[in-house]
């Protein structure tokens, strides 16, 4: 078994993660063919992924009460897609976490720059 944990940003919103997720995977060469949940993980989305008609399934599982993403590969559902396949996922979902707070952020730089501007502004009247 493969389990790669993924990093979530600890002021990341996690409420949009598992739609995210399963846009993420429909825009990869990827096919769901399972969405579902996990008893052992109460309230978590856990999908079940495959690459055309290649052996192999590569699962991703979004916790949110532990604030976890993490891909897994079952021992006996390996294929040699599923490494590259895995660590460009990897990629795609921690960029997509990570731009999920860094455009909050900016937004809020911006109106600290245009409250910073409106205030010195008034002070030289």
């Amino acid at each position: 078994m493969i389990e790669i944990e993924l990093t979530v940003p600890s002021d990341c919103d996690f409420g949009p993660v598992a739609s995210r997720i399963d846009r993420i995977i429909s825009n990869s060469q990827l096919r769901i063919t399972l969405r579902g949940s996990l008893a052992s993980y109460p309230g978590c989305t856990h999908w079940h992924t495959k690459k055309e008609n290649h052996k192999g399934t590569l699962e991703i599982t979004s916790f949110p009460r532990d604030r976890r993403v993490w891909l897994k590969v079952q021992s006996g559902r390996n294929g040699p897609w599923i490494e590259p396949a895995a660590a460009e996922l990897k990629r795609a979902i921690e960029r997509e976490l990570r731009a999920s707070v860094e455009i909050p952020l900016k937004q809020r730089d911006a109106l600290r720059v245009k409250r910073k501007m409106a205030f010195t502004s008034t002070k030289r009247r």
